[in-house]
């Protein structure tokens, strides 16, 4: 996530050809989120969430557009045919 917040804030070039952003790593910054949708409306953003264990991620949660920041970004619902506990 730390590339997405220096991406966003510091080379927001580099998101226009993107139409989809995965966040993945940490948690997601709302601020971060929110700016990179003001940039590129229409962009797809998507909240990642996996334990090192999974070496990727398990859950995925799509951040939907809003006026302001959201207060937090969940970790959203396991990947298909896979289990969360």
């Amino acid at each position: 996530m730390a590339q997405l917040n220096y991406l966003t804030d510091e080379h927001p070039e580099a998101f226009e050809t993107v139409t989809t952003a995965f966040t993945v790593g940490e948690a997601a910054s709302p601020a971060h989120v929110h700016k990179l949708q003001q940039l590129r409306p229409g962009i797809a953003v998507l909240n990642g969430y996996g334990p090192a264990e999974v070496m990727i991620y398990a859950t995925t949660q799509t951040i939907e557009a809003a006026d302001e920041p959201h207060a937090v970004i969940p970790i959203g619902t396991p990947l298909v045919n896979k289990p969360a506990y």
